[in-house]
């Protein structure tokens, strides 16, 4: 009994001791130097190979290279370098197909012409505006100088002026006429060759759309959803080239019979106030009176208010001219954004190089974002390790000299040069390492991207810095724990929208301040978007100015024309209370000079009321297009369901039906909407201006 205690004993010691050796050894000896390894047991990570070298494996890179990515999606139309060719800076690797793309620029080149052309028309008539408030600045002195020579005895002086204001209202005349014969003679021909342009923009337009719908119905296999939206594509599209051609119909058939009918109204009131000239001078010659100073003084107020008219006219003239200076500014940008998204499919090597790769194909549908190619510069060489752990990278600076051997050139040893030293930590099968980036002098090997080196760099002049002290020993009691080194402060970035990377602002172990750009995007079409946003907002504040012009200007000449009419009847009055024969016939011609501005006022609101024959006329052409296309499609959808033959057997066979018979029937069925959508232009054009317009056109 004693010897087994005893041995007991023996046993629990033992256990003791070896448990107290194995803590000792897991949590007090991790700062001793470790024991000395056969090389047999050395691993695949970077270790110290002799004092004041650090060796590591790493692999061959270009000295830059970029994966070239596409902005937009497409068909590959061209593979213009293929892998292995030299590209400068900006050439073109491959291109997607652009037939659409090409065809929304000359759209917005149309659309441009047009907005350049109304821009140029829309100056034309500021001069005129300016031209009639001279006239009426002119007008307001001759009125003034009348009322003079009214309060005075006549005289030669007098006479004269009298014949200056008829020879005044002559030219008046003059320029109402020639005016009735410009609307006579019709629009411009600017304008008629910007509407062409425009028609012809949208033909080319609808041909992109009429060609894919074309191949679906003529494919085997085309999915429903995307023929019905080539239906949908081509039928906007040829209502686009209606529109067109409506407006170009409506240039081309001129003045309509209420715009003549204006015209000619001013022509007569023209001529009434010539009258009413002619008989001014011959009151004047048959020497004045108090009536005489009442109708002066009426005839200034007459003439303040056409001043005022005519100043509002140059404000609404002006008006216009911003308005059509933004859409030119709008259709600038748009045409930018076409251009923009034209040279969008077109892929251009980022920087001088060798194209690498070329990984699709012509024909082949790519998205964007995807790597379109592999552009590199192999006129130097990198390396970069793969291994090198955290407690030899403490040891090297940049600047150090290196080492390289090749894996597949065993009989070279490359020099090199260390570049930088990666700031993150990597995990690489469990251990803590940072890349190192080494630059290799110029070297004729045969070196390939992707090959496997050794590397061993020479740490005998690094700085007594780049050796960590140890650390101090733990005091008895203390608790000790790994960890790992961390930044004060650190954030991952990322942009809002994707895109092309245009420029790298800040290279790898930069040191940059707050704000400072980091990574720039490529923005042309951003700031072609922005460009047509701004001219979109300036056209809108441009129309609301002239549309508040507009109101001035009808505002004005509601209150010319009611002064004219007032001083009219004053005048009258005044020569009916007991007037000479001159005086009498003075009133009669200005009452009827008052009466034809009247005239000239509704017939220039009927003129805005007006129905156009051409767009009536567009829209019936419209009807009777959409009615045929309808009854040739429902004939043929008949046909389709009265195909079925009777067997010998008994048996129905009804070869048409299915695909064949829901295409046609999608077809009726967008036939009938057409039609529809026809009508209701009809009935629109028909029934001329709205209710706003006509309440406007009263005002």
């Amino acid at each position: 009994m004693t010897l087994k205690r005893a041995l007991i004993g023996l046993l629990v010691i033992a256990l003791l001791l070896a448990g107290g050796v194995f803590i000792y050894n897991r949590f007090f000896a991790a700062g001793e130097e470790a024991a000395p390894t056969p090389a047999a047991a050395v691993d695949s990570l970077a270790v110290a190979i002799d004092a004041g070298r650090v060796a590591a494996e790493g692999r061959v890179v270009p000295l830059r290279h970029a994966a070239v990515a596409l902005a937009g999606s497409g068909v590959v139309a061209e593979i213009v370098a293929p892998a292995g060719t030299a590209v400068e800076a900006g050439q073109p690797i491959l291109r997607l197909d652009a037939a659409d793309q090409e065809a929304a620029l000359r759209a917005a080149e149309a659309e441009l012409a047009l907005a350049q052309a109304d821009r140029d028309a829309a100056q034309a008539g500021v001069e005129a505006a300016r031209l009639g408030e001279r006239s009426a600045e002119l007008g307001l002195r001759a009125a003034a100088a009348d009322l003079a020579l009214a309060t005075a005895t006549p005289r030669p002086e007098e006479i004269a002026l009298g014949e200056s204001g008829l020879a005044l209202a002559q030219a008046r005349l003059a320029a109402a006429t020639a005016a009735q014969a410009r609307v006579l003679e019709g629009v411009g021909a600017a304008r008629v060759r910007a509407a062409e342009a425009d028609l012809r923009a949208a033909e080319a337009a609808a041909v992109p759309a009429r060609l894919r719908l074309d191949e679906l119905r003529a494919a085997e296999d085309a999915d429903a959803d995307d023929l019905a939206e080539a239906e949908r594509a081509y039928n906007a599209a040829l209502a686009a080239v209606e529109a067109a051609r409506v407006g170009l119909a409506e240039l081309q058939d001129g003045a309509t019979a209420a715009q003549r009918n204006a015209a000619a109204g001013g022509v007569t009131a023209a001529a009434a106030q010539r009258d009413a000239a002619q008989a001014d001078l011959d009151l004047l010659r048959a020497g004045g009176s108090a009536d005489a100073v009442a109708v002066a003084e009426a005839g200034q107020r007459g003439a303040a208010a056409a001043l005022a008219e005519a100043q509002s006219r140059v404000a609404a003239a002006e008006a216009a001219v911003a308005q059509a200076e933004g859409r030119a500014r709008g259709a600038t940008a748009a045409v930018d954004a076409a251009r923009a998204a034209l040279d969008d499919r077109t892929l251009a090597a980022p920087f001088a190089g060798t194209v690498a790769d070329v990984p699709v194909t012509v024909g082949e549908v790519v998205s964007p974002g995807a790597p379109g190619a592999i552009v590199a510069d192999f006129s130097g060489w990198l390396v970069e390790t793969t291994d090198l752990i955290e407690r030899d990278v403490v040891g090297v600076a940049a600047g150090f000299p290196a080492r390289v051997r090749v894996d597949a050139l065993p009989g070279d040893d490359l020099p090199g040069v260390v570049s930088s030293i990666g700031g993150i930590a990597r995990d690489v099968q469990g251990d803590t390492t940072f890349p190192i980036t080494i630059r290799l002098e110029p070297t004729d090997a045969p070196l390939r991207w992707g090959m496997t080196v050794f590397v061993t760099i020479d740490t005998e002049t690094a700085p007594a810095a780049a050796t960590a002290p140890d650390g101090p020993a733990a005091l008895s009691g203390d608790i000790t724990a790994e960890g790992m080194l961390v930044p004060l402060e650190a954030v991952d970035l990322a942009f809002a929208t994707g895109g092309l990377v245009a420029e790298a602002a800040a290279a790898e172990g930069a040191t940059v301040a707050a704000g400072e750009p980091l990574v720039r995007l490529d923005d042309v079409a951003v700031a072609a978007a922005l460009a047509q946003a701004e001219a979109g907002l300036a056209s809108a504040e441009a129309a609301r100015a002239a549309a508040t012009a507009g109101a001035q200007v009808a505002t004005a000449q509601q209150g010319t024309a009611e002064a004219a009419l007032a001083a009219a009847q004053a005048q009258l009055a005044l020569v009916e209370a007991g007037a000479r024969p001159e005086e009498l016939l003075a009133a009669e011609r200005a009452l009827a000079a008052a009466e034809a501005g009247v005239a000239v006022a509704a017939a220039e609101r009927d003129a805005a009321l007006d129905v156009s024959d051409a767009r009536v006329g567009a829209a019936e052409a419209g009807v009777a297009a959409a009615l045929s296309q309808l009854t040739a499609l429902q004939q043929a959808y008949d046909t389709i369901l009265t195909t079925c033959v009777t067997l010998p057997n008994g048996d129905e066979v009804c070869p048409l039906l299915g695909a064949p018979e829901e295409n046609a029937r999608a077809q009726v069925e967008a036939a009938q909407a057409s039609y529809a959508a026809a009508q209701v232009a009809l009935a629109e054009a028909q029934a001329g201006a709205t209710a706003g317009e006509r309440g406007a056109a009263d005002a």
